[in-house]
This record gives structure tokens, C-alpha cells and sequence, in this order.
């Protein structure tokens, strides 16, 4: 899912140093991810370019604090995400697929908007099509990743492996501390 690339952009030490980098501004990190998400031909992204991942970033943020709190998006986070689609205009192309007619929405530019709109879209067909309330958040407190919990009981606490056993290891530690007199 695009939105969750770019949402684990804002990166945390999940072991606890406190450290913080939003990886957006990494050199590479955004042509990174343009290839990952098979994404070709964009122009090298501008200083205004990254100031809208991040406010797009940012959004999505506000609403999966939302979703995390068992509430659905309020009707102006909804318009923020309805203007990225505004900015990334799609039509329709009929063409031959082997035996076939294929109908498939192409984009009008292939621009940054364009690219806005997709992460934005990624993240709608999730709240609309799948279970909003499995977008999950790391428990571990240093950590903040977010993940989409496709577990058969919608348990996952933690983002990966390494954040479990740490936070393992701490519950362990407390549990075991020489009490204090």
C-alpha cells in the first residue's frame, strides 16, 4: 500500500534512543519510493514537491489517530483527502486486451499532483474497502509504525518481530526489577 510507504517515512528508533528522522528528506528516499510504487518518468522532486508528501502524510496521520481512537474520519478530514483526488484528474481508456475490451482510468498528467492523488486513493480504497479499524499502530512506544493487520484475529500488536521481542523484554525486565524498600 502506497499511504503506508509514505506514512513509515516519519521514522522512529524502535529501540528507544529517541531518535527521529523523517526520511522524506533523505536524498534518494523519494525516487525510492517512485520506483518502488513502479512509479516512472516524474521530475526530481522540489523542496514544494516534499512540503506536500508531508501535508499529505500528515493527514493521513490525523486520521489513523482517529480510526486507532474507534472513530471514523470527521467529515473535514474527508474533504482534505476528497481535494487530492480534485488535483489528480483521471478518464476512462477502452483498449484491447487479448480476446477483450479492457476499461481502465488512466491519469490526465502524469505529474506530482498526480502522484498525490494516488497515495491518496491507496489510502481511501483501504478505509473504504477493507476493515479501517485493522490500520494499526506499533505498541511499542518508541517505535509509531503503522501497519495494516491482515492477522486472522486482528491481534497484532506490533509492527515486526524486533519490536515484540523488545517489548518482551522490557514486561520481562519490569516484572523481574529488584523492588526498591
Amino acid at each position: 500500500m502506497i499511504w503506508l510507504d509514505l506514512v513509515n517515512t516519519d521514522w522512529h528508533d524502535y529501540r528507544g534512543s529517541g531518535r527521529h528522522e523523517d526520511r522524506l528528506l533523505r536524498p534518494g528516499m523519494i525516487e525510492q519510493l517512485l520506483e518502488h510504487w513502479d512509479i516512472e518518468g516524474m521530475e526530481r522532486a522540489t523542496e514544494e514537491t516534499i512540503a506536500e508528501l508531508q501535508r499529505l502524510r500528515a493527514l493521513i496521520q490525523r486520521i489513523i489517530h482517529t480510526l486507532l481512537e474507534k472513530r471514523l474520519p470527521d467529515q473535514d478530514e474527508l474533504v482534505a483527502l476528497n481535494d487530492c483526488f480534485a488535483q489528480a484528474p483521471t478518464r476512462l481508456l477502452v483498449s484491447p486486451n487479448e480476446q477483450q475490451i479492457q476499461l481502465r482510468r488512466v491519469p490526465c498528467w502524469h505529474d506530482w499532483p498526480w502522484v498525490y492523488g494516488e497515495i491518496a486513493a491507496s489510502f481511501a480504497h483501504t478505509l473504504a474497502e477493507r476493515d479501517p479499524f485493522r490500520i494499526k499502530q506499533c505498541e511499542n512506544p518508541d517505535c509509531r509504525w503503522v501497519y495494516y493487520d491482515e492477522s486472522s484475529t486482528a491481534s497484532r500488536r506490533w509492527c515486526e518481530d524486533p519490536c515484540a521481542n523488545i517489548m518482551r523484554v522490557r514486561r520481562y525486565r519490569a516484572r523481574h526489577r529488584p523492588s526498591s524498600s
